[in-house]
């Protein structure tokens, strides 16, 4: 049992205000909830337990958040919740020069509403209300110097909220997806039924991906398929309709493992002599004596495998792993093709520019 008066002390006063303050800021809430916070950051004697002493003491600490706190706050007898609207010098956020200058640099790189981009921007927008007004203004004329380059103006299109919020529920509380998915690979443009395995979602060279086990997948011409493997489902793909559903049960089973790829390739000396990118898990880099340069690593996307190394033109070639190999093979043959040379004709292929950056 607290001291005599210990409820009702000045310090025990200031307690209960600064904890209403911190619950009001996480959003609004009913004045049961408020006391039950306070409660639960004091001590259940933090307010008297006498329904109209308790009332009254909420009441006081209400007035007291807005005369010497200089909190306010406002209340919506529809909700019935209270809304912080100033959480006052003592309720405010302050930030080194550096932590300002990171809120700048994020605020510049996420931009637009697709995908976790907007939650990003919440949580931005969040911490630059609870700044001082001289913190915001800071922030407001500082510039960045650094460039982050998130490439997410290489995607202009959209995706639907209900896409988009559905597919991050089924991936986290990990239940089987159910959905139609319009691919550009198919000219007929008709959509294809698939339920698959969520795995995680993934932002890929300006894009969001679900990667997902396909159980079985449908199409229009009732050609069914089981166990397809794992796929990368671009999510503006997936369509807002009647099929896009979670399934009520967990997935049965013991959870698939994602495949795992051992990837080996080759640098030429132009882009081996420096610093050697780790685009890869588990890189494992041999400088040779020629200057060259073999690198070892794993993956579990090989499509995205054959996209970096594509990047390095005719400076990479890949020795192990058969299925990306035959990968590079046919890409290369392919844009060979398009651009009338002959792949088996190195000496046609060695006069053309190439971009060496690495």
């Amino acid at each position: 049992m607290p001291p005599r008066g210990a409820r009702g002390s000045d310090w025990m006063v200031v307690r209960r205000c600064l904890a209403l303050v911190a619950r009001l800021q996480r959003g609004p809430a009913s004045p049961q909830e408020l006391v039950q916070a306070v409660c639960d950051a004091l001590g259940p004697d933090a307010y008297p337990p006498d329904p109209s002493a308790r009332a009254a003491a909420f009441k006081h600490d209400r007035d007291h958040l807005r005369q010497h706190l200089d909190a306010d706050f406002v209340y919506d007898p529809a909700a019935r919740q209270y809304a912080l609207t100033q959480a006052g010098p003592f309720g405010r956020l302050h930030l080194s020069d550096s932590a300002l200058r990171a809120v700048r640099l994020l605020s510049e790189a996420f931009t637009g509403q697709m995908g976790a981009r907007q939650e990003v921007q919440a949580l931005l927008q969040e911490l630059t209300t609870r700044l001082s007004p001289a913190d915001q203004r800071r922030l407001e004329t500082l510039n960045s110097a650094v460039d982050l380059d998130l490439q997410q103006d290489v995607d202009r299109g959209s995706i639907p909220e209900v896409v988009w919020q559905t597919v991050e529920r089924a991936v986290r509380v990990q239940r089987k997806l159910c959905f139609n998915y319009i691919s550009p690979r198919h000219e007929d443009r008709l959509p294809r039924y698939h339920e698959a395995a969520p795995a995680q979602m993934r932002f890929q060279r300006g894009h969001w991906y679900l990667y997902a086990f396909d159980l079985y997948s449908r199409d229009p011409y009732g050609e069914e398929r089981f166990d397809s493997g794992y796929k990368n489902f671009r999510v503006q793909y997936i369509c807002a309709d009647e099929k896009l559903i979670i399934s009520p049960t967990r997935l049965p089973g013991v959870a698939r493992t994602p495949p795992r790829y051992e990837v080996h390739y080759r640098l030429e000396p132009r882009l081996a002599r420096g610093q050697i990118s780790h685009h890869f898990e588990n890189t494992h880099i041999t400088r040779l004596p020629d200057g060259r340069a073999e690198i070892t690593a794993t993956t579990d996307n090989l499509w995205e495998a054959a996209q970096v190394l594509l990047s390095y033109s005719d400076g990479c070639e890949v020795l192990g792993c058969p299925e990306l190999r035959q990968m590079m093979v046919d890409r290369t043959r392919g844009m060979a093709a398009i651009y009338g040379l002959d792949v088996e004709n190195r000496s046609k292929l060695a006069d053309l520019p190439t971009n060496t950056d690495e």
